[in-house]
């Protein structure tokens, strides 16, 4: 699944959230 730009992103775990700034075939991790 790709970055969507301008999606926030929330860590389900420790509740941390991640604004996108650069759409990309990339994958967000936190916890």
């Amino acid at each position: 699944m790709s970055n969507q730009l301008g999606k926030r992103y929330v860590c389900e775990t420790c509740g941390s959230s991640v604004l996108c700034t650069k759409s990309g075939d990339g994958e967000i991790t936190c916890c």
